[in-house]
């Protein structure tokens, strides 16, 4: 049912009541054979099979328990894992009424400060009920033991639908613990999960990296060394152990042993970028899981080259960093950015080679091929699903890493871009090449764009959704869908989906769901913090307390609202259905598939309603934040299939092959999908990739 008005909405209200009394009528067969209930979705500006459409999921009643969205992580159980931290709710110190930069945010190991974790469970309004091959509803459990929820539960012999739109699907958990005290110190010390790294782990686990020292405004925000982990299973935190450096704004990279790579971000003493990789091995203790060398000194290492303007190059923050095939990773140079460094304004690339053995840790680079484009900050990127090994690197600012700057404060050289870079992987014995394509994502102004994000979706197309003509300013509400197509400029063609309704501007985040869907959450268009003018330090009431700082150049101050009228936070979650969900047509669906799967092996599964032409892939569970998805990859698999009728039940036997390149698609849970040759995917069974 998509909703365009109000009259549709009474529409919407009065088929409901008709339903109804068909079920009381006629009995449940004959009266869902009519309708299966669904959400009210939006399309405002076109057909949702073209443009898509949009589901509102509720809030929490309980305003303490709404959350944004700045780290999110879907888990193996099929629920989103939401981590804030202190995200925007500094608490600030001010005097004369003014808060500005230069005042250092009050004791942030209050852990009431940084209290901000939920699961979001998207099932609840997952509205595509699972089909048998007759065209029955089906009952079924977890995503790890089963392709899909349970939508129906079966009363009497007759299924009776559980699915309740109204139903708050958020539930708030317990946050990473803090105080905690480090190696050789008896003094507690903060731990605030807010703008660390968020990665998977190879069982499910999602390892959470270093996170803020100080909260903004702050004149030296720093990295904590502390580690997290969240353990899925059990639903609690654990202590990750303690890296030799703080990591804010980190870079992670999955290892193909199952380790994770942590590089750059802002170190625990002083206002630089970290010369510290360090790499931690899940399956020792936490005391012993972590090594680490200095890369500042190593041949061809970022600080040991210069840039254009002669001055030494570094590894910016939240590197863009992704695997290549020869079992390097290329550093492109976007950054997920912050002011507090100079910017930085390069062609420079950087391949990374990783060494890590029992007999120790080892770094190497090389000089990558030089950009066509300058480097660029709070950009999107996304190894390319239909090229493996190729990078796609889409919008962002160049020439400033200021989030402060709008339409209203240019500052020379600086500039925000709709630009495409793509960076084609060598052949053979080269080093590849880049190539740019201005006006990739519009040729309007108004389609530049900044803090974006790109989701592979299974169907191996790409949705561009969030973000905004700057990182506080002017929100683009319509997502970009890239279909492949080896015509198009870049090789995929764009098309203009239907709106969503939120800000989606700083600190927004999406995410593939198992359904096909995509969540989209949080967004930031000002700051906040705790009022402090009466000098106490104790939780507030609610957030609703939180003081709204008006967005400056260079710094804040306080104001009942930001100059943009948008909140510093977006509590409003949105889910936006893809147009392959409107595809004519029965969806296919997965019957039985191996909980586990090992590289270079042969697997089976079962489908119905299959089709010719069709597809299967593995996508890695994402978890992202500021743009930038550490974990996002899709394995395209080689299968047969047989298809047979059996008593009018269209079924598919099929037979697969298991990824065989570990360090384009490292161990840990993928969603396997499959799609129909009209592009139409299933819901997604849950896989574990093991060693």
């Amino acid at each position: 049912m998509i909703l365009k008005s109000n009259s549709d909405k009474i529409l919407g209200i009065f088929l409901a009541f008709i339903i109804a009394v068909a079920v009381t009528i006629c009995g449940w067969d004959q009266a869902f054979a009519a309708e299966i209930p669904t959400p009210p979705l939006r399309a405002v500006e076109g057909s949702a099979n073209t443009m898509g459409a949009w589901y509102t999921p509720p809030m929490p009643k309980n305003i303490n328990e709404r959350v944004a969205g700045l780290h999110a992580a879907l888990l193996p159980n099929g629920k989103v894992l939401i981590v804030n931290g202190g995200d925007a709710r500094s608490y600030l110190a001010c005097p004369n009424f003014v808060c500005s930069s230069k005042i250092k945010g009050k004791d942030t190991r209050k852990s009431w400060l940084f209290d901000n974790t939920s699961l979001f469970d998207p099932s609840l309004s997952d509205p595509y009920p699972i089909l048998d091959a007759k065209g029955n509803p089906i009952s079924s459990i977890n995503y790890t033991e089963n392709p899909v929820k349970e939508i129906f539960k079966f009363v009497a012999g007759k299924p009776t639908s559980v699915i309740d739109y109204n139903a708050n699907p958020y539930t708030k958990i317990k946050s990473p613990p803090s105080p905690v005290k480090y190696k050789g110190s008896n003094e507690d010390q903060v731990n605030d999960p807010f703008c660390g790294g968020n990665i998977h782990l190879p069982d499910g686990d999602v390892l959470f990296i270093s996170g803020s020292w100080f909260p903004y405004p702050a004149p030296t925000p720093l990295g904590t060394k502390v580690a997290n982990r969240y353990n899925w299973r059990e639903n609690k935190w654990e202590l990750a152990g303690e890296m030799a450096d703080g990591h804010w704004y980190p870079g992670l990279l999955p290892l193909d042993n199952g380790k994770i790579a942590v590089f750059s971000g802002i170190g625990f003493k002083e206002l630089a970028v970290s010369t510290k990789f360090e790499v931690y091995d899940p399956n020792k203790p936490a005391k012993d899981a972590w090594k680490s060398i200095d890369i500042k000194n190593l041949p061809n290492s970022p600080y040991k080259t210069l840039k254009e303007d002669g001055q030494p190059d570094f590894i910016d923050l939240y590197p863009h960093t992704y695997p290549t095939k020869d079992g390097r990773f290329l550093i492109t140079g976007d950054s997920g950015g912050t002011r507090e460094l100079p910017p930085r304004k390069t062609h420079n690339t950087y391949f990374l080679s990783i060494n890590d053995s029992e007999n120790g840790l080892s770094v190497k680079f090389d000089p990558g091929p030089k950009r066509e484009g300058w480097s660029k900050y709070y950009t999107t990127s996304v190894p390319d699903p239909n090229s493996p090994g190729d990078i796609l690197l889409m919008g962002g600012l160049e020439g400033s890493n200021d989030p402060t700057l709008g339409p209203d404060t240019p500052v020379p050289g600086e500039r925000t871009t709709a630009e495409l870079e793509r960076w084609y992987s060598p052949v053979s014995g080269n080093i590849g090449k880049w190539e740019l394509n201005e006006k990739f994502l519009g040729s309007s102004p108004s389609s530049r764009r900044v803090t974006l994000n790109a989701v592979i979706l299974p169907s191996k197309q790409i949705l561009v959704v969030g973000g905004g003509n700057y990182v506080f300013h002017l929100p683009v509400h319509r997502p970009l869908l890239m279909t492949p197509d080896p015509q198009a400029s870049q090789g995929y063609k764009t098309e203009w989906m239907n709106p969503g309704t939120e800000p989606r501007l700083y600190h927004n985040n999406a995410l593939l769901l198992p359904d096909g869907r995509v969540l989209v959450i949080g967004g930031q268009g000002a700051y906040a913090g705790w009022d402090d003018r009466k000098g106490a330090l104790k939780p507030p009431v609610n957030v609703s307390q939180q003081l709204r700082l008006d967005i400056k150049p260079g710094g804040v101050e306080i104001a009942e609202q930001g100059q943009n009228y948008l909140s510093a936070e977006t509590w409003q979650p949105e889910i936006f259905n893809p147009p392959y969900l409107f595809i004519d047509g029965p969806r296919p669906e997965i019957t039985q598939a191996p909980n586990k799967i090992t590289y270079s092996a042969e697997g089976s599964m079962g489908v119905t309603n299959p089709t010719d032409k069709a597809s299967l892939v593995l996508i890695r569970l994402g978890s992202a934040t500021h743009g930038l998805n550490f974990d996002q990859r899709l394995a395209d698999l080689k299968f047969n299939q047989n298809i047979s009728n059996n008593s009018g039940a269209r079924m598919a036997s099929i037979s697969f092959t298991t990824p065989t390149d570990k360090h384009l698609h490292p161990p840990g849970y993928y969603m396997l999908f499959y799609v129909n040759g009209k592009g139409k995917p299933s819901h997604a069974k849950m896989v574990e990739l093991v060693l």
